[in-house]
């Protein structure tokens, strides 16, 4: 299981890294990392296979994910 993490905050003044909500989150299977072959993974990639997930969904996207 991966969780990838991506802050969304561009604003220096608005950054805060401890502010949850700043951040999304993509969960994947293993086994779609490892179908990568080393393929770089980009966000477009990522948005497309695995979609943001709030951190309140965190927890159920991880079961989820690790149910396929």
């Amino acid at each position: 299981m991966y969780v990838l993490c991506v802050h969304t905050v561009s604003d220096p003044e608005r950054y805060d890294e401890l502010d949850l909500s700043q951040w999304e989150f993509y969960v994947l299977p293993r086994q779609v990392v490892a179908d990568r072959d080393g393929r770089s993974m980009s966000l477009t990639w990522l948005q497309e296979h695995a979609g943001p997930t709030p951190y309140g969904e965190l927890a159920g996207a991880v079961d989820e994910a690790a149910a396929r």
